[in-house]
């Protein structure tokens, strides 16, 4: 059987990165013959590679249309030439795979007599047609419709379309009820569970634990939180990347490089759940062969008894640099000596820029080490707000240092995750601390993009999304994760005593996790065993008192907006369940041609 190949391929920059090469490589065992259509960029590198490679024709095009008119650009391409093929695939890059080899899909697939057949569908009434409809990340057409009059009428008729939402509205929503509605026969590889508004997104690991899906949408991984939780428990993407590195069917390092280049550090931290709960003892801390070392920013002389009882029994691998004031060198130097801390040097600081002006000092220095804990005990000791502040201190400290076993815990996570940069303590919940949900951003958003563009870091990053920062002042990270911002020259006598709100201080700490993502390093949360019970107390009881406030009385329900689509969303699917067909036709058509489409 004979096959022609059309894939959609679009970057921002036009960098072809290898899960697109897998792919592309995968589709050769089904495709006689390949058209990669490029919409907009593509670098010469990447272009040479796909030829190489894959043998396949690379078309480039203006990025306009879509996938639907780069899928006609391919198949104009070919023109009459596809009378001689038994198939004819439309794909795109939005995939990766294969983790089970297409043939298996198309051998099960040849077993149907159907007209064309995709690998999942939409479940919901949408676009104006009443019924399920054929997701285009792959379809796949028969002879009796791809030389059908139909056919050809479809793809000379093709209508315009300016944008991704209005090329599912006029396109994708459309394609299977136009064809179906003419008598074509059609057929799905992995029929829909009941109840996911789109199972790629909201249960990839059914599709591919399950029903042997052969790839999984890039969205699995990047789509905001709330899409997951109205269906299942948020687990979805972190199972399905799981079984499938444990099984060996995909290298996970093309998902993680891909995200790590172009999607949000929160999206990824939440979709694959990269949250570190570690046993606090039982480690040895000497299984690991990293050599780590404590940047320890220590200002009041009130808390050096309590600084250097973390500091005790430290691994052999785990030294110790000490920044402090000139007038606590003294007495630093004492406690070195009365509690035994080993492997110790100790440098003076101004101690404006807590455990960020310790690294500053060392930063030549952190390069030998594997990992790097930085840690600081705060600027002063406010006795009206002591209790909060220092249980806040103290939990973050306990986060990182809980015991020696613990600091070998650490290490070894960092073995096992070679693409994890940086570690930080999960969040306080107690007195205004809680308050950090929601406004992680505070008055620092445009100074923080300001030193990203200064150190020219191009991640994404947005005034909605947060930050995935140690908010705390104090966090793990491995120096090549941080080094380019270690080598930008900031001083430390650039900070500015207190450090309030909107200063370098505080762009710095929320640049670290974008940095990381820069050097192509991954950002999560860490919290020993013995706090966890305490944590989620904690965020039960917020969570409750939130929800009272919102409903004002525990017996009263309500229904909240389907926070995965957003109320446009929500409204659209309402109309369309709720609405003839030609008025919501009809309503569609006004919408787009108030807003010049």
């Amino acid at each position: 059987m004979s096959r022609l190949a059309v894939y959609v391929f679009w970057e921002r920059d036009g960098i072809v990165r290898d899960y697109v090469i897998t792919y592309l490589v995968g589709l050769t065992a089904v495709a006689d013959k390949l058209y990669v259509v490029v919409n907009g960029k593509i670098q010469p590198e990447g272009r040479q590679k796909i030829e190489k490679e894959t043998g396949a024709i690379v078309l480039q095009r203006p990025n306009e249309g879509v996938d639907f008119w780069a899928y006609k650009t391919g198949l104009d391409h070919e023109g009459g030439g596809i009378s001689t093929y038994d198939e004819v695939i439309l794909c795109n890059c939005s995939c990766y795979g294969p983790v089970y080899p297409f043939t298996e899909m198309f051998e099960e697939m040849g077993k149907r007599d159907v007209d064309f057949w995709g690998i999942t569908e939409w479940p919901l009434n949408a676009g104006g047609y009443q019924g399920t409809w054929v997701l285009s990340y792959f379809l796949v057409f028969r002879p009796h419709l791809f030389l059908s009059p139909e056919w050809v009428y479809y793809w000379k008729n093709l209508s315009p379309v300016r944008s991704r939402d209005e090329c599912i509205e006029k396109h994708e929503t459309k394609f299977t009820g136009y064809f179906a509605e003419k008598g074509f026969t059609y057929d799905v590889y992995c029929p829909s569970s009941p109840g996911y508004l789109d199972p790629t997104i909201e249960a990839p690991d059914e599709l591919v634990i399950d029903q042997r899906c052969p790839v999984i949408k890039r969205k699995a991984f990047c789509s905001d939180y709330g899409r997951f939780l109205p269906y299942r428990k948020g687990d979805a993407s972190r199972r399905v990347f799981d079984y499938v590195k444990e099984h060996h069917l995909y290298d996970t390092d093309q998902i993680l490089m891909d995200m790590l280049a172009t999607q949000h550090m929160a999206y990824l931290r939440d979709c694959l759940q990269l949250y570190y709960i570690l046993p606090d003892h039982g480690a040895n801390a000497a299984r690991s062969t990293r050599r780590a070392v404590i940047c320890f920013q220590m200002s009041c002389e009130e808390l050096l008894d309590e600084n250097f009882q973390t500091l005790r029994g430290l691994p052999s691998l785990v030294d110790c640099y000490i920044m402090a004031p000139g007038t606590l060198l003294k007495s630093v130097r004492e406690k070195v000596v009365a509690y035994g801390v080993q492997n110790c040097t100790i440098g003076e600081s101004i101690g404006f820029a807590g455990a960020i002006g310790a690294l500053l000092r060392v930063s030549d220095q952190l390069e030998n080490y594997d990992c790097v804990c930085a840690l600081h005990d705060g600027h002063a000791v406010d006795l009206t707000a002591h209790c909060v502040n220092a249980e806040s201190r103290r939990f973050a400290t306990h986060a990182l240092l809980a015991s020696p076993g613990y600091i070998g815990q650490v290490l070894e996570q960092f073995d096992r995750e070679p693409h994890l940069g940086l570690l930080s303590p999960v969040n306080s919940l107690h007195g205004p601390y809680s308050n950090r949900y929601g406004q992680e951003w505070g008055m620092n958003y445009a100074n923080t993009v300001t030193l990203l563009q200064w150190a020219d870091v191009d991640v994404p990053i947005s005034e909605t999304i947060a930050p995935i920062a140690p908010l705390s002042g104090m966090f793990w990270f491995r120096p090549a994760a941080l080094k380019r911002l270690l080598e930008l020259g900031i001083k430390e006598d650039e900070f500015t005593v207190g450090n309030e709100d909107g200063t370098l201080y505080h762009a710095v700490l929320r640049s670290l996790p974008y940095f990381a993502q820069s050097a192509g390093y991954l950002s999560g949360e860490i919290i020993p065993v013995s706090a966890t019970a305490n944590h989620l107390v904690n965020l039960s009881y917020l969570y409750r008192q939130d929800n009272l406030a919102l409903c004002g009385s525990a017996n009263m329900t309500y229904v909240p907006v389907e926070v995965c689509i957003g109320v446009r969303g929500a409204l659209k699917i309402y109309l369309k369940r709720h609405l003839p067909i030609g008025l919501t036709s009809l309503l569609s058509r006004i919408y787009h041609h108030l807003r010049g489409k």
